[in-house]
């Protein structure tokens, strides 16, 4: 394990909070997936590096999620023997984490989630093993909130006290967005079922988004991307990559009969890519395609006021590792 961590920060406002004229949603994304030759001035504002304090108590395994707050970074580490939450401040030094793996009062067995309030002295933590746990701030225990079903990958905060999840590998027939009433602790909705026409969703991992205050969806193996509130789902944008855009229906017959063909399909290619992840902010949509190679992302981005892509693996001059790029894409 390197001394140091680090976390590569582009200040290109992708958490901007500008309203958006309803002309720039609802539209398809058309572009061409060509990687180009691109410095990190064609994008980004400010590019800045910060040095993670590094010491017995802070050591980072695998960077899951990075969260800012007004003045700290929070940095979940879901490494399958770790599920740490550690809290660093804006220079890099650390202040304290959370870190309660076990089987009794207040802990938990993994962690695939966090989400942060520190106007509320809150922090939620989503266990895949069916549980929403809730510290303070500080990492004193409040409660634990038992969900109806095992397997929750991903959580976003839709309403006061309302929150939506993500089943991984869920029950077709049931609703894989779920949405829960912490307060009242029941289920009080959702949506997306599986489907013949969407039968590879139940396998994705990271779904949700938010942006401008408002709630976005989508799944890894299909080019839309949906908005949507506790009452409403509907599509806010398509990404449409023309002959390479993916194509599953070839394979529906092969993976129904047996789901352990999966991986055989994109070990081989068959399956190109998978969107990794989804974001926007008042000048660009942005998606990240994951090649399955472990080294190997598309990074596709797509202005919004004239429709100009840009596409690349790594920025001219920029070589970066996994662990990098996937923080660069949590900022």
């Amino acid at each position: 394990m390197n001394k140091y961590f680090f976390i590569s920060l582009l200040c290109m406002l992708l958490l901007s909070c500008n309203k958006q004229n309803s002309k720039t949603e609802q539209k398809i994304l058309q572009v061409v997936l060509s990687p180009q030759k691109l410095a990190a001035s064609t994008l980004f504002k400010k590019i800045e590096v910060i040095p993670l304090e590094t010491n017995d108590r802070c050591l980072i395994k695998a960077i899951g999620r990075i969260i800012e707050t007004d003045d700290k970074y929070y940095i979940l580490d879901d490494d399958k023997d770790a599920g740490i939450l550690f809290c660093f401040d804006k220079q890099g030094k650390y202040l304290s984490k959370i870190d309660k793996k076990g089987n009794g009062p207040g802990e938990y067995n993994l962690i695939y989630e966090a989400i942060v309030k520190p106007e509320e002295n809150l922090i939620h933590l989503l266990s895949p093993m069916g549980a929403i746990h809730t510290y303070t701030t500080d990492g004193q225990f409040i409660k634990r909130n038992l969900l109806p079903a095992g397997g929750e990958t991903d959580m976003i905060e839709i309403d006061k006290s309302l929150f939506a999840y993500w089943t991984l590998l869920g029950n077709p027939e049931e609703n894989t967005v779920t949405f829960y009433d912490m307060d009242k602790e029941e289920v009080t909705g959702g949506f997306w079922k599986t489907t013949d026409d969407n039968f590879m969703t139940n396998m994705c991992i990271d779904v949700f988004y938010k942006y401008n205050n408002e709630n976005y969806f989508s799944t890894q193996f299909a080019n839309e991307v949906y908005r949507f509130t506790k009452d409403t789902v509907e599509l806010a944008y398509k990404w449409d990559f023309g002959p390479a855009n993916i194509n599953l229906k070839p394979f529906k017959e092969r993976v129904k009969e047996d789901p352990n063909v999966f991986p055989q399909l994109t070990e081989s290619h068959e399956i190109p890519y998978s969107f990794f992840r989804q974001f926007q902010n008042k000048d660009y949509y942005y998606t990240v395609l994951n090649t399955w190679n472990i080294d190997k992302w598309c990074n596709v981005f797509y202005r919004k006021k004239d429709g100009k892509s840009f596409v690349f693996d790594t920025l001219e001059g920029e070589q970066r590792s996994r662990k990098q790029v996937y923080s660069l894409m949590n900022i």
